[in-house]
């Protein structure tokens, strides 16, 4: 009796097994059945090497769509959340607040005559400009806790979870004097300064579900900061509906 290794149909990674194939076989079947195990054992190594690649492939995939998915939620060119990211996350921050019954904040921040920067320093240095506030509102808020998004044009949104009335107005006066020492240099080496001016909400977190209703009144704030010469805050604040 003669023995022939067969290859275990059931994994690839089983070893080889021994089934007998009788030294009596006619010739051709016995050719026959060592081309077979050569073309399994060729089949089943080009199916490893697939599965390699699909895996590969895979995890290409995964990460090319990670990164479409921070570019979908971050501007490209200052590095932090865009509107559409907090039209979508405002209510977790909001149910985390609510959770820990904390009050919550919403601050808007527009630059004051930041169409005059585009106008006599250039488009290129405005961009630059939005790079250096947007580093600044990172580092004055850089809780995991709190939100920063670019609202749109020259304006900022924050949520700021869990922080008193003495503790908001402290922390965006620090903002608003950090920017306004901003040096900013134009391609022509010239320096300029910019300011701004923040209005912003604090209020339970029940206040409202709706963020529209917040930015409303962040808003207002906002445009009371503009019409008191600028580069200042208002506040409104609601927390003794708590």
């Amino acid at each position: 009796m003669k023995y022939y290794e067969v290859k275990n149909d059931d994994d690839v990674n089983d070893e080889f097994e021994f089934k007998p194939l009788y030294s009596n076989s006619p010739k051709e079947v016995v050719l026959l059945y060592d081309e077979l195990q050569r073309n399994k054992k060729e089949i089943n190594e080009h199916k490893r090497k697939l599965e390699d690649e699909v895996e590969q492939r895979t995890n290409e995939l995964k990460l090319a769509n990670d990164k479409l998915t921070q570019l979908a939620q971050k501007y490209g060119l200052t590095g932090i959340y865009n509107r559409r990211y907090f039209d979508e996350n405002f209510g977790l921050f909001q149910q985390l607040a609510f959770r820990n019954k904390n009050s919550l904040a919403v601050a808007m921040l527009d630059l004051d005559h930041f169409k005059e920067v585009n106008d006599v320093h250039g488009h290129l240095t405005g961009d630059q400009c939005l790079r250096l506030v947007s580093e600044t509102l990172s580092v004055e808020f850089s809780r995991t806790t709190d939100l920063i998004a670019r609202y749109g044009g020259e304006e900022f949104i924050l949520v700021i979870n869990q922080i008193s009335e003495k503790d908001l107005l402290s922390k965006l006066d620090k903002l608003r004097v950090a920017i306004a020492e901003l040096v900013i240099y134009n391609e022509n080496q010239q320096s300029f300064k910019v300011t701004a001016s923040i209005g912003a909400v604090l209020a339970p977190a029940s206040f409202s579900r709706d963020a529209e209703q917040w930015i409303k009144v962040a808003d207002l704030c906002l445009y009371k900061a503009k019409n008191s010469g600028r580069n200042t805050v208002k506040l409104e604040n609601f927390t003794e509906l708590l």
